[in-house]
């Protein structure tokens, strides 16, 4: 099955965004090389060469002849639809881990991180104006991030300014935490975080649980996702919401959810408890009762 259009405009949203405004005949080898400069982007190729292939189809008009993502050489790799993250008790290890090895400032940004699937950037550069403690109505305005491309402060990831869910383990952790900047998490130096002040902690904190080359963004945003799915049972469009999708949860879906089976066949097995004490067993007749059926239809 191919991927979902939804996905597709998630993973093109970058390329049409910075080349947006030119003709699409007019994207060549040139640009293509320069949108895979240093390894990155290569997660966009397929999509964007099916954006590519459609426009070249008579339906479409034929708006291209050749596909400048075509034949590139790179393989297709797996998806994080097979990378599962660390499962809940390795989270809580982890920040157990993070109050013992590192200032309090980043155990509550990886806290932080872990229960409210906010992006590492996000976080990076979140002030305390965005947090809103009002009782039964907490939450967090998703408005800028740390941009390491640019290093500067945008707008989110696909312009996805949202608002979302303050969980009860992150009110409880941000309500107690000191106010040393205009930023929720500071660094020892008085600056919000960046990927790279806050790689030193990250490695500690992995190395002492064991969890190897587990990425900051695999252990806390796709964390997120798997647990709310799998174990709190949200539906993936009020996912989606929280992670700050679009799509309805399509992308929830294909990406984030990684549908456990050992967790689906025990809620099977605990709600088919209850069905069991309704259902009467089916009981073979005796052979008495067959041989009286038997007269009673002759």
């Amino acid at each position: 099955m191919g991927t979902p259009v939804v996905a597709r405009l998630e993973r093109t949203a970058g390329f049409a965004k910075e080349y947006g405004p030119r003709a699409l005949a007019s994207i060549g080898a040139s640009d293509v090389a320069g949108w895979l400069k240093g390894g990155r982007n290569r997660g966009t190729v397929m999509a964007l060469r099916t954006m590519f292939n459609d426009a070249r189809r008579p339906q479409a008009g034929a708006l291209i002849t050749t596909n400048p993502f075509a034949n590139l050489g790179i393989e297709r790799g797996k998806s994080r639809k097979h990378v599962k993250p660390p499962n809940e008790a390795q989270v809580w290890a982890m920040l157990d881990a993070a109050d013992e090895l590192t200032p309090p400032s980043f155990a509550a940004y990886l806290l932080t991180a872990a229960w409210s699937a906010a992006r590492p950037g996000e976080l990076d550069a979140l002030t305390w104006t965005d947090l809103d403690f009002t009782p039964g109505a907490e939450c967090i305005h998703i408005e800028r991030q740390w941009n390491v491309k640019v290093r500067k402060i945008t707008t989110p990831k696909h312009d996805s300014r949202r608002t979302i869910a303050m969980t009860e383990p992150v009110r409880a952790r941000l309500a107690g935490l000191p106010r040393e900047s205009e930023y929720v998490f500071t660094t020892l130096r008085g600056t919000h975080y960046t990927p790279s002040s806050r790689s030193f902690h990250w490695n500690r904190v992995r190395a002492a649980v064991g969890l190897g080359n587990t990425s900051l963004y695999l252990a806390t945003r796709h964390f997120y996702g798997w647990y709310a799915l799998n174990v709190l049972d949200m539906a993936p469009h009020e996912i989606a919401l929280q992670l700050g999708h679009d799509d309805g949860g399509e992308l929830v879906r294909e990406l984030y959810g990684h549908p456990d089976a050992g967790i689906a066949r025990a809620k099977a097995r605990e709600r088919f408890k209850t069905v069991g004490r309704t259902v009467t067993p089916l009981r073979r007749p005796s052979h008495a009762a067959r041989h009286d059926g038997a007269r009673a239809q002759a």
